[in-house]
């Protein structure tokens, strides 16, 4: 081969030796920028099921996205026990901006939040009507994960064994109230959560609290000795076995010409010979245990051998009565009410009251205060 040639040859060879190193260069670069960019992917399973491309910045963004509970309406994972706060208290909540400007644990988040946010109930009534307020209490603490409480000497305290029960000092206060009687006021969902609240009126309606049942019946714990008294005069009944049908005949106050002209109304005897008939034709050998205001009108109207009088005069060792029946028939009022709702089972109810056409069922919503699974009758 001439000299020309080979030197042509060693001049082509370095030149591809020397674009061969600066291609090589540059793949391995854009390999490693690739590899740097794009790894260190959460390991978190709301995010694991994003894009395997997406940056590590934008993952951060909508993690937080996830854990903003308080402001964003998302519960976070409840906790069985609610954590103790000391007699006295000085409270001033934390804004929501606050809570959810430090989030990196859920739990840890949600105690601290409930150690600041307080809520209370003030109402008048007795036993129905306190049940109503605390339970809505109960039901709307709940749903903002307040922490719920009433004071010591609140009367209710008197019959039952209230885990809620403690002395707080709240500051920063507002309040709510319920609106229309028997009826659902839907801004108990929408509550500023830079405040401590408290709600004052009757809140009659099962929409405040239903979500959360399983928190009232654990808190509605009656007291030892009334739930012994009820213990031994179910013992002198026998049942054996029989089913328990629960019922309440409330007249007394609402029997008054007074409250009928305002809409408040009794049941007819027809009322009562439908109710015990559903269940005579709809259980086995039912046995009906009856309490009431009026126990002369009851043995009158509600008669038969598969009928006792269980009445006791107290209204706490009645309503624990009520709800040790498997069953319950009920008339008007928030007593009766109760007694149904903590017995659980089939309830059938008179549907005339309040009465129709009258004033005080024009501020009422039936909807909001019977639950729709109960029976109306007339």
């Amino acid at each position: 081969m001439s000299n020309k040639r080979q030197d042509q040859v060693g001049t082509n060879g370095f030149f591809i030796w020397t674009y061969g190193k600066f291609y090589m260069f540059c793949f391995i670069a854009v390999i490693c920028f690739f590899l740097l960019e794009y790894a260190d992917f959460s390991g978190s399973i709301s995010i694991q099921t994003l894009p395997k491309m997406i940056k590590h910045s934008e993952m951060k963004e909508i993690h937080q996205d996830v854990l903003l509970g308080v402001t964003k309406g998302l519960r976070f994972p409840r906790k069985t026990t609610v954590s103790t706060v000391a007699k006295n208290t000085a409270t001033k909540p934390i804004s929501a901006k606050q809570v959810t400007a430090r989030q990196s644990n859920s739990s840890q988040d949600l105690t601290d939040f409930k150690k600041t946010h307080f809520m209370t109930a003030n109402g008048k009534g007795r036993l129905g009507n306190q049940l109503f307020q605390v339970a809505c209490l109960i039901g709307t603490a709940y749903r903002h994960n307040y922490t719920p409480f009433i004071p010591r000497n609140h009367r209710l305290n008197r019959v039952l064994d209230l885990k809620q029960a403690r002395d707080i000092h709240m500051t920063n206060t507002a309040s709510l109230g319920e609106g229309k009687a028997m009826a659902y006021n839907s801004q108990v969902e929408a509550l500023s959560h830079d405040k401590n609240w408290t709600l004052n009126g009757y809140f009659q309606s099962w929409k405040y609290f239903h979500h959360c049942r399983h928190e009232i019946t654990s808190s509605f714990k009656f007291k030892q000795n009334t739930k012994r008294k009820v213990i031994e005069i179910l013992k002198t009944v026998n049942a054996k076995g029989r089913p328990l049908i629960g019922v309440h005949i409330r007249r007394g106050d609402m029997s008054t010409s007074s409250e009928m002209k305002r809409g408040y109304n009794v049941a007819t005897p027809e009322f009562i010979t439908k109710a015990f008939s559903y269940f005579r034709n709809n259980t086995n050998k039912p046995l009906f245990l009856v309490v009431s205001d009026d126990p002369r009108w009851c043995k009158a109207h509600a008669q038969g051998p598969d009928v006792i009088y269980a009445g006791t005069g107290s209204p706490e060792t009645d309503m624990v009565l009520l709800t040790f029946c498997n069953h319950t028939i009920i008339t008007s009022g928030s007593f009766g009410w109760w007694g149904a709702y903590l017995s659980g089972g089939k309830t059938v109810y008179f549907s005339d009251f309040p009465r129709k056409g009258s004033w005080l069922a024009s501020i009422y919503n039936r909807d909001d205060y019977y639950l729709p699974e109960w029976i109306g009758m007339q």
